[in-house]
C-alpha cells in the first residue's frame, strides 16, 4: 500500500529528537542582559525572572545580587493585580534559591528587660 508509507516516514520524522548543541551559544549572562532589552514592561520582567532564575541555577553569578535587582524589578509594577501574579512567579522561580533562616535577624529583647526598672 503506497499511501501508508509517507505517513510511517512522516511519523518517524516527526518524532527524532533535536540535535543538541554540544557548547551554548550564549552564557547565562549574555541571556539575563539580553531579555532586559525587550520592550514592554511585564512581559520583561516574566522573562527577566526565568532568565534570572536559570542564571542562579548556573552558578555564574551571585545569588544576592541577581535576587535584589529582580525584587527591585518586581516593585515597579503599578498594577496590584499584575504586581501580584509576578511576585508569586518570582517566589515561584526562586524557591530553591532563598535562604531558609534570616542570615542576621536582630536579638529579640527579653520581656524582662522591656517592663519599667524597679
Amino acid at each position: 500500500t503506497g499511501e501508508d508509507e509517507p505517513q510511517v516516514v512522516h511519523v518517524q520524522q516527526q518524532y527524532q529528537p533535536p540535535p543538541q548543541p554540544k557548547t551554548p551559544r550564549h552564557t547565562m549572562k549574555e541571556l539575563y542582559e539580553a531579555v532586559q532589552y525587550a520592550p514592554r514592561v511585564v512581559p520583561r520582567l516574566y522573562l527577566q525572572i526565568c532568565a534570572g532564575s536559570a542564571f542562579l541555577r548556573s552558578g555564574e553569578a551571585g545569588s544576592k545580587e541577581i535576587l535584589n535587582e529582580l525584587i527591585e524589578a518586581v516593585k515597579c509594577v503599578q498594577c496590584p493585580i499584575r504586581g501580584l501574579f509576578l511576585r508569586h512567579y518570582l517566589l515561584q522561580a526562586t524557591r530553591d534559591k532563598l535562604p531558609d533562616a534570616p542570615a542576621a535577624a536582630p536579638p529579640e529583647p527579653d520581656e524582662e528587660h522591656e517592663g519599667g526598672e524597679g
